[in-house]
């Protein structure tokens, strides 16, 4: 809705099409916060024909910004034919340089507070005193990339977390694909701004991944925790710390979890589900309009 929103409510007006805003997160949280931005995001609203959200919490925020809106709930999906499982994971462990023999949680995402990845190095210092071997590979980057490569240094976790930087998208199937885990350790910032649905948590169920989340925005959506994977409450680091270790410990429950996941996005949250259901509203707005 801001900024990209705005303008093209104006060419909506001034074309007399219909307009459809699709909100994923952030720009809901800043017009909470700034009285000139909540009424341009209240205006833009009135000249919606349809608003989806990828969770309840954008919904609900939406709807006290602008009552009258039509709006719905779509979460959002990945492509089980380009994120899927790897038989053979060597290839791909040999060239990102991790060991065969460990078992490699991996999470993905630019390095801002939100995503909480400083909290996964005091984890890897704690798990390290367990006796089974482990991997923990933060791709990405962004603004605290070098703060954390400090953190790891100074928590003496550098051999046992690593930086590999950006990930280029056509190379991410197969970045979560490798990997046994998949960890998402959202959180909300200081202006209270959290992720609305991380599609990187998406792809990696599609890839097969048992995957341990923070319980935030629309991930309870997708996880049915210790079905399809785990929900960590966000005042829970230690429960993040428990789930990684049963998880790096019996690989039977990984490949349950895994099949489970996976199964999810084939059947519910891929892009053609999605994609119907966004086919629906765009018919219903043109009707709308005409």
């Amino acid at each position: 809705v801001l900024p990209n929103g705005f303008a093209a409510a104006i060419v909506s007006k001034i074309l007399h099409i219909p307009l459809i805003i699709s909100l994923h997160g952030s720009d809901i949280f800043v017009a909470d916060k700034n009285f000139l931005f909540r009424a341009i995001a209240r205006w833009t609203f009135s000249q919606c024909s349809y608003v989806t959200a990828c969770s309840q919490e954008l919904h609900d925020r939406a709807k006290k910004i602008n009552p009258n809106i039509h709006i719905e709930v779509i979460p959002w999906g990945a492509d089980p034919n380009i994120f899927k499982p790897l038989e053979d994971k060597t290839a791909i462990r040999d060239k990102y340089q991790w060991p065969q023999n460990e078992v490699i949680i991996s999470t993905l995402g630019r390095m801002v507070y939100k995503k909480g990845f400083d909290q996964l190095l005091p984890i890897a210092k704690a798990l390290s005193e367990e006796k089974e071997p482990f991997k923990i590979v933060i791709g990405g980057s962004g603004p605290l990339e070098d703060s954390l490569k400090q953190q790891a240094v100074d928590l003496n976790v550098q051999k046992i977390v690593s930086f590999p930087g950006r990930i280029p998208w056509d190379e991410v199937p197969e970045f979560l694909a490798a990997s046994d885990i998949f960890v998402l350790p959202s959180r909300r910032d200081e202006a209270g701004n959290l992720d609305g649905l991380p599609t990187v948590l998406l792809e990696a169920m599609a890839c097969g991944i048992p995957c341990v989340a923070s319980d935030i925005g629309g991930v309870s959506m997708v996880i049915d925790n210790e079905k399809n994977g785990f929900l960590i409450s966000l005042t829970s680091t230690n429960r993040f710390q428990k789930v990684l270790s049963e998880l790096i410990n019996d690989e039977k429950k990984r490949i349950s979890i895994s099949q489970a996941a996976r199964d999810s996005i084939v059947e519910k949250y891929n892009w053609i589900s999605v994609g119907q259901r966004l086919e629906r509203i765009l018919n219903l707005s043109i009707a709308k309009d005409s």
